[in-house]
């Protein structure tokens, strides 16, 4: 009840990128309508990551079309912790079956990089 502010919608967070370009965004909670527009009509997509809190799993495909949208580099393991159980955001990650770098950059590499910590 207390979180009364509206959420942001695509065309909001779109021209917070291209106003801001040289500042880096971590867009968390974006469902994928979101994330397509702005990787697709702002400028500077490489400041502009997203975390896969609101991204649904394997039946509706959208994890799957986050990550082919964004690629490993810009996509980060979002849970909603500590109000939903993480394991959930852990097995929504599964069913992209990531191997090797793109695992470690998604689940944790690339929340390191963006806090300037990319030697973990």
């Amino acid at each position: 009840p207390m979180d009364t502010a509206p959420d942001l919608g695509e065309h909001d967070v779109g021209a917070a990128v291209r106003r801001f370009p040289r500042v880096r965004f971590l867009i968390t909670s974006a469902p994928l309508g979101v994330m397509e527009m702005v990787a697709r009509h702002a400028p500077h997509q490489e400041h502009v990551s997203f975390d896969t809190s609101a991204v649904t799993g394997p039946l509706s495909d959208t994890i799957v079309q986050a990550y082919r949208l964004l690629g490993p580099e810009r996509l980060l393991l979002g849970s909603h912790a500590p109000f939903k159980y993480p394991e959930v955001a852990l097995l929504r990650l599964q069913f992209l079956n990531l191997e090797g770098d793109a695992l470690r950059a998604v689940s944790g590499g690339n929340a390191l990089r963006l806090v300037g910590r990319a030697d973990g």
